[in-house]
This record gives C-alpha cells, structure tokens and sequence, in this order.
C-alpha cells in the first residue's frame, strides 16, 4: 500500500538512484518518482499528488531555487513541501533566495542518510497535518451551512479552533522572540563588517605613510626602525579585525593552516568578561604544538560551547575553569575508544571544571541534538552536538570524562598539519617591481587616494585620479584608450565600483581593472571576475603587493 508519494529531482542519475534506495530501506510504502530536470519535475508534480519534493538547487537550464518557486506560485502544487539539496554549505543569501522562492528546508551534500530521512517525516507529518486542518476546515464551514442542528458539536469545534488559535499565538509570540534574536545577532554582524571595512581603510594610509617615510631614511637609523614598528602594529591591527570578524560569523566556513593558541587566548578575553569573579579561569597552553588544518570560526565556536557549558556546571559556586593544549603522538592503542581516527600528531584541547558533573545515566547522550539538562534560558541543547559535529568534520575525536560532584573534562583531539609554512602574514620589507603606464585612481576618501597616487607613482606609473565613480566615468570616456588600468574603491557614494567597472567595460571591455575594499562579504575573487574584473585587493596592503598585482593585471591585459 503506498502511503507518501516522493519527487526527487537532480540532473545527476546516480544522485536519484542513491537518494531513492535510501528512501526505500528507511521509508517503506513511499513511492519515489525522479526526474532528471526541473521541467520534468514540474510536469511529474502537476500529475501526480506529491507529498514531498526533493530539489537539488545546482542544475542547468532551471535551477532547483527556480523550480520551487514555480511549484508554490502553482496553486496545484503550493503545498508540497520542498526539501533544496546543495552540494556545498547554504550561504544566507543562498538560503535567503531559496526561503523567497518558497523552501521549507535546506540539506547539504553529502547527505546523511539519517538526517535526510528524518527530515522526509518531518515534512510528511506537516504535510499531513496541514491536509487534516484543510479538510477540518472544509468541514466545519459544510456544517455551519448545511447542519445548523448539530449546535453542540458546532460548539465543541468552535472551543477547538478558539484553543488552536491560543496555541497559534503562543506559537506567535515565540517565533517573534526567536526572531528577535536574529536580528540581533545580524545586527552585531552586520555592524562587524562595517567596523572591519571602516578600520582597514584607516590602516591602510597608515602603512602607506610609513612605507614611503622609510624609502626616504636610511635602512640603518632609528626612524627606518621606527616606521617598520608602526607597519607591524597596523597589520596586528588588520588580525584584530579579523578575529571580530570571525567572532561575528562574518568568514566563510573554510579551512586553512592555523595555529589555534592565538584563539583560545582570544576567546578566554572575552569569556572573563561574561564569567563571574568567583570562577577562576586557568591556562596550560604550549606554544610548540604544530598547525593544524581547520576553520578559524569552527575553532572558536568549539571553544565558547565548552567554556559556557563547564560555566553553566559552577556559575553558583566558587571553581576553576582549565583551559589546556598540548601535542601527543597517538597509537594504535590510545586510539581504539575513538572510531575513525588514525594513529598519528594529535593535538589535545581540553577543557575542564569543578561542577557539578554529569550522571552516568545520561552521560552518553550529552551529544544528542536538544538533549539538555539545563534550564530553558541557558541554551537549546544543540551546543555538544554542534561541536561534536565540528570535530568529526576535521577528522578528529571528542571525549567526555565525569563524575557527579567531581567536575567534567571534554578532551578535543586534532590532527596536526605537518611540513607546512606559517601562513601568518607579517610585513616584509619586499623589493617593489617598478613598470609603466597610465593608472586612473578612484576613491572617494582623500587620504586614501593621495597615499595611493604616491605609491602608483613611485612605481613608475602615471596617475590620473578622481574623487567619486561619476567623474572618475567622465574622464574615462573623454579617452580611454590613454588608461593602461583602473583602481578603484569597492564603497563609494553615489556609484560603487562594481557600478563603475560595468560602465567602463561597456565603453572599452578590455581595461583592466583591479577593485579596492576594506571589507565586503560579498565581495570576493570569484564575483568580481564575473563581472570582468581581474582582481581584487583587501585593505590594507602594502606597496610591495600593490606593485606585484599591478604588474600582473597589466602584463595579463
């Protein structure tokens, strides 16, 4: 007997063979139906009644976010719920433009089959529920019409549609305070971003300054030293910045050679200022341990989960919460308790307290999804198994140890990334490489484009510069075949740069053009290419990479 009938539709077929088997070992009574394009999955959904559709977003001729909005702005087919499969973690302005189109729910290949099928019921139950309140519905008004004699029963589902609608208004009023909660925390990231852009434009005149300060005095006297003292502050200044941004959640979810130390200190700042004084925080960190390959973000996030967590365990009392790392060799031994580790460079980040402890009994399902002891407004329970979830995606292993009374220790092992090169960027005192040609500057900030003009310059180049993306177009078209390049700033008032880049293309499509920006999170090699630009520079930069990246646009054109 089939229960649910299920679309799935990808443009690869061994993506819908994978996705059908799993449907018909875990759902049983399912009908799968697949197609191999958008189209045909609409034409498939507006003959057949579909329960659940499966959509991966990334296919040709119609993309998956398309299809779905075309299923909901169809009466017909409206209430399907529709599940978008991406094969790369959903960005917000993915999901913002997958949510407009109408989606219920977004999952990430690969999939796990547990959570998709989960997922599948989810919808189903909704779907059903969402059929019975209809028919509930369609119901009611028959009778209020047709059966005027049923007073009692007509009362009775008047008494169930008041205490639905109390629940509607519960369920309201949450969803608004969760809501809240959105907007402030994409409040505070939004307001990051700006900080980040704002502060990198001040940093870079301030590097520029001092670089050519320094061409002027000799490499042997104080004022050279001093100069290069002032640039390696501003690029411990331009780290800062990115730790807020990481802190924001402002950096893509990518991985990278890094030294966890300088995050752990970072976190440990700003958790004393949330931890109580009767709590004492403590420190066994080696410097010596070996990079490892991993997310910054995911890093931090690990770290704050488990510091809040052993927080929450001693916050009525007076305990100590360690803070420790250290590297270790694992064998072929000490690695039997952790399923899918290799033997090898660990390195062990542990984090303990002096709490309460966890019981026996429910120590091993602290890792669950919403499985929580703690009170409502002290986390949602899905803290232990985002970090659980984290280090599984780095390959590495999560343990817990604990007794009632005695405190609880979570020890974190990492593999370490060996034979690799700091990826730390420091300022070197680089030779610059001179050229020439003809370089039209624009940015809308005086003392950026005056310290910008005297760098192209003193590379050997002839600068023309403008204040603001309208002038800067006027004197592009008067001649622009005089120009050999275009650098121009990424946030100007009244045309921004990508604005600006357009419009020059459209008159000469072959100008290069380099874009300039402190800080933009949508703004990246990749989109700035589409839209025929050659590259992309991240204030502040120093001359020696200025003069590199010019030579290359130039000698590319």
């Amino acid at each position: 007997m089939i229960l649910n009938n299920i679309l799935v539709v990808d443009d690869r077929p061994d993506n819908l063979f994978v996705i059908q088997e799993i449907i018909d070992e875990y759902l049983k009574g399912c009908k799968v139906f697949t197609a191999e394009s958008a189209e045909k999955g609409i034409e498939t959904a507006n003959n057949n009644p579909i329960d659940v559709a499966l959509i991966d977003v990334q296919m040709p001729v119609m993309d998956g976010i398309e299809m779905c909005r075309r299923l909901k702005s169809n009466p017909k087919t409206s209430i399907i719920p529709v599940i978008l499969l991406t094969a790369h973690g959903a960005s917000n302005s993915l999901k913002t433009k997958g949510f407009d189109a109408g989606a219920d729910e977004f999952l990430t290949k690969p999939i796990d089959t547990m959570e998709l099928i989960a997922r599948i019921k989810v919808m189903l139950r909704i779907k059903k529920t969402e059929d019975i309140l209809r028919k509930e519905r369609d119901l009611l008004e028959d009778r209020i019409k047709e059966r005027t004699k049923e007073l009692v029963e007509l009362n009775e589902k008047l008494n169930n549609e008041i205490n639905e609608r109390k629940n509607a208004e519960i369920e309201r009023i949450e969803l608004e305070k969760q809501l809240y909660q959105s907007q402030k925390m994409e409040a505070i990231g939004t307001l990051a971003g700006g900080i980040a852009h704002d502060f990198n434009n001040i940093l870079f005149p301030i590097i520029g300054n001092a670089e050519m300060t320094m061409q002027e005095v000799p490499k042997d006297s104080e004022l050279y030293e001093n100069q290069q003292n002032i640039i390696q502050s501003a690029f411990r200044a331009k780290d800062l910045v990115a730790q807020i941004l990481t802190f924001s959640r402002k950096t893509e979810e990518k991985k990278q050679h890094l030294n966890i130390q300088p995050i752990i200190k970072e976190t440990l700042k700003l958790m004393r200022s949330t931890i109580p004084a009767t709590i004492e925080i403590k420190q066994a960190i080696t410097n010596e341990c070996l990079p490892i390959l991993a997310n910054p973000t995911q890093m931090h996030q690990i770290l704050m989960n488990l510091c809040t967590n052993a927080y929450h365990a001693m916050q009525d009392k007076v305990g100590v919460l360690t803070v420790s790392l250290n590297e270790l060799l694992l064998s072929e031994l000490d690695i039997k308790p952790f399923q899918g580790l290799s033997p090898g460079r660990y390195i062990k980040l542990s984090v303990s307290d002096t709490g309460r402890g966890i019981d026996k009994e429910i120590i091993n399902r602290i890792f669950e999804p919403y499985f929580t002891t703690k009170n409502k407004e002290q986390g949602s329970g899905l803290g232990l198994s985002v970090v659980h979830g984290i280090v599984a995606s780095h390959d590495g292993a999560i343990s817990v140890d604990s007794e009632p009374g005695r405190g609880t220790i979570f020890n974190v092992f990492l593999p370490v990334a060996e034979n690799i090169q700091d990826e730390v960027e420091n300022y070197v005192d680089e030779p610059n490489i001179i050229g020439k040609g003809h370089v039209l500057i624009v940015d809308d900030e005086e003392m950026i484009l005056r310290i910008l003009t005297k760098m192209i310059e003193s590379l050997g180049y002839q600068a023309t510069t403008s204040k603001n993306g309208m002038d800067a177009l006027s004197i592009f078209k008067s001649n622009p075949e005089q120009f050999d390049l275009v650098i121009t700033d990424m946030a100007m008032p009244g045309m921004a740069g990508l604005d600006l880049a357009a419009e020059m293309l459209k008159i000469r499509k072959n100008i290069p053009i380099i874009i300039c920006t402190g800080y933009n999170e949508n703004l990246n090699q990749k989109t700035v290419q589409l839209a025929g630009i050659q590259m992309i520079l991240m204030k502040p930069f120093t001359k020696a990479k200025l003069s590199k990246i010019v030579c290359e646009v130039i000698k590319g054109a």
